[in-house]
């Protein structure tokens, strides 16, 4: 199985999947997982990915063009062939054992914060999960 994840961190992933069950299952060939770092698709010299919103609201928002870069990317490298992307999301539903046994041998999971635009999760996933169980 393919796991292609989409992230600002990528480093944060270094420890669990180096020190964990996960690091067993990549070492016997079940799963393979490439982390891409959004950042990369940016346009700018200054890699931006965040900006003010509008109407004055205090915090930032992601920009939504290099997380849908990345994501367009994502589907053109794998292929559709056994694909499913998968989008982490406060505004979807519980990830269930049931519905990690539907996922193809190729999947992408994608991030989706407080101030993402809800277009890129719509048009751009399979499926939206919210909490695990």
């Amino acid at each position: 199985m393919l796991l292609e994840i989409i992230t600002l961190f990528p480093a944060m992933f270094d420890g669990p999947f180096s020190d964990s069950i996960i690091k067993r299952a990549i070492d016997k060939g079940l799963v393979s997982i490439r982390l891409v770092n959004f950042r990369d698709f940016t346009e700018d010299k200054h890699r931006t990915v965040d900006d003010s919103p509008y109407g004055g609201d205090p915090g930032m928002l992601l920009k939504p063009e290099p997380l849908a870069k990345a994501i367009v990317a994502s589907k053109e490298r794998l292929g559709t062939a056994h694909q499913k992307t998968v989008c982490l999301s406060a505004q979807g539903v519980p990830l269930t054992h049931e519905m990690v046994e539907t996922l193809p041998g190729s999947s992408r999971l994608s991030l989706s914060v407080e101030g993402t635009r809800a277009s890129i999760s719509v048009s751009s996933t399979n499926m939206s999960i919210a909490k695990f169980r």
